[in-house]
């Protein structure tokens, strides 16, 4: 059986995908973003993972992209530093050295993703689970609206005790950003700027939010100039 829920208007990525998790009645479930394909026994091989590890609260498999090549994807938790350099104007333009080995370390980049592994997050592209686990932690967080409720729920499963995993015996295909990418950019970047403000608030403390709110300032100048300069 097959329920199709259309909404009247845009609730973005988290109120929709909840919207999903209140109407599931199997053992598992899957979130599959809209620019992915599934490739054959894909399913198959994630369930059985699944069912033969139970530790694992939630797992995807290796992404490939347009030209065939093995995304990059997966990594740790953000820390503010990283969000700093990786996500503000500000950020990007200190970039040094040291600090692009912390980002490499932040996605794992000595790790070619041809072989399975815990990792801290995966992405919300391809994200299976137990139904279990839903009813042990609960729905997405709303107070993200398109960006980072992956990862935070990456992180309350982590929480709970389970391992969230990288399988690369089975992969999807996945094109990127197919939808995000019709939004208008000022509006993609304000709703990302909330949404990383709002991972900090809740992981990293007051003092984190001030200083990634202060830097992202040098963003919001930039939009604003963007939208005058006519």
């Amino acid at each position: 059986k097959i329920t199709l829920i259309k909404n009247p208007k845009n609730l973005y990525l988290t109120r929709a995908i909840n919207q999903g998790l209140k109407v599931i009645h199997g053992r598992f479930f899957l979130i599959l973003n809209s620019d992915t394909e599934l490739h054959f026994q894909t399913l198959g091989k994630m369930l059985s993972l699944l069912q033969k590890t139970l530790q694992i609260g939630l797992a995807t498999c290796a992404h490939q992209t347009s030209s065939k090549k093995l995304d990059l994807i997966c990594s740790k938790f953000p820390s503010p530093a990283i969000e700093f350099f990786e996500s503000t104007i500000l950020g990007r333009l200190l970039k040094v050295k040291f600090v692009q080995k912390l980002l490499d370390q932040y996605r794992y980049r000595s790790w070619n993703r041809q072989s399975s592994r815990p990792v801290d997050a995966l992405p919300g592209s391809f994200m299976i689970g137990p139904k279990s686990l839903v009813d042990k932690i609960g729905n997405f967080d709303e107070r993200f609206i398109l960006f980072y409720q992956d990862i935070d729920y990456c992180h309350r499963v982590k929480l709970a005790g389970y391992q969230v995993f990288y399988n690369s015996d089975t992969k999807i295909s996945h094109l990127k950003a197919r939808s995000v990418s019709l939004l208008n950019p000022k509006l993609r970047s304000s709703i990302a700027l909330h949404d990383i403000l709002a991972y900090h608030r809740k992981y990293s403390g007051f003092f984190a939010w001030l200083f990634l709110w202060l830097a992202s300032r040098v963003d919001w100048l930039y939009w604003w100039l963007k939208t005058h300069e006519n």
